[in-house]
Parts: structure tokens; sequence; C-alpha cells
């Protein structure tokens, strides 16, 4: 079934294989937020300023945050204090014109049945962890990953389904496949 209006399906990784690939679940549909009269509650602080915390609990990635990476481990999905030295500086988001975009085609059949994408990251995600993709009106692909300063979209000729997507990591690019909406 479709996701309501306003829905963004999301595709969340699973697991990481020992060669750097990983799966990706089957979407899942965030419901829009009900209305509220009440105010937002407040973002919660900083790193900077929640001092000596090791984990902050964040159900999916909202913001990068320096000397924090998002994972999941033991003590849940969040923000842990990254152990493994200085924080390097987020680098721009590779463009448009970096990705390499293929529809592909079963034999004697016009119409494409799945969109591969890659996109060059060079060594920074380190693993699947580091990185987020999402559908968004099943016509365009946001790829996020928290060392880049701004995400990736890319527009899609045709609506993809985000239940069997597949993702990996390998030799300094980000392969996703997603098959298409017949």
């Amino acid at each position: 079934t479709d996701p309501p209006r306003g829905a963004m399906p999301r595709i969340e990784v699973f697991e990481e294989d020992e060669d750097g690939g990983f799966d990706i679940s089957a979407s899942s549909v965030a419901p829009p937020p009900p209305p509220s009269s009440a105010p937002a509650a407040p973002p919660p602080p900083p790193p900077s300023a929640r001092a000596g915390e090791s984990f902050i609990p964040a159900s999916t990635f909202s913001e990068r945050m320096p000397g924090f990476i998002f994972t999941t481990r033991e003590g849940g999905t969040g923000y842990y204090k990254d152990e493994n030295g200085p924080e390097e500086p987020p680098v721009p988001a590779p463009g448009k014109e970096d990705l390499d975009l293929s529809y592909i085609h079963l034999r004697g059949v016009a119409t494409p049945h799945t969109v591969e994408i890659v996109v060059p990251v060079g060594e920074r995600p380190k693993s699947a962890a580091d990185v987020q993709v999402e559908l968004v009106d099943k016509k365009l692909c946001l790829i996020q990953c928290q060392h880049w300063q701004t995400p990736v979209e890319v527009p899609l000729a045709h609506a993809a389904d985000a239940t069997k997507a597949q993702g990996w990591l390998n030799s300094g690019s980000l392969t996703l496949r997603l098959p298409l909406r017949v």
C-alpha cells in the first residue's frame, strides 16, 4: 500500500557484512506528526553543552554532531562519543555530476525494473552505519552521510520501491539498487 500523503518511507541499514556491504530493510513509513496547539519541545542541547555524556539516544539521524557518531550499539541507537581521535571536519557531499545512475532493463522489455546509483564516497563513510538512505515521494532518493556537509539528492525518472532495496560500500563507492514500481 502507498504511504499516507506527506509521510516519507525510510530505509534502515540492518546488517553490515564483513566486506563492507550492507542489507537494507523494507521501508517503513513514519506517520505524520499529530497536529498540536502546544509549542514544539526545544531540541536537545548540542553535545558540547552536554559535557561528559558518551551517548545521546536518538531513533533517527537528524543532524551532524561534532565529536559524536550515529550508530546502534548495546546502549541502543543514537549518537555515541567518537573515541577514535579528533573529529574530522565534514566534507562536501559528492555532486550530482559525480553520480553514476543506471536503469536496468530485462531483456526485451522497454521499461526498466531497477535503478542502480553509484556514489563515489572516498574513504568516508567508513561503514554502512554512517549512511542513511531515504525515498521521498518515491521519485527522489536522499542519501545522507554524517561526514558530509549536505545530503545528496538523486531525482529518479521512475517511482522506486524501497521494500527490496540493496546497498553496499566497496572500494570508495556506495552502490544502491532500488527496484522500480511497474
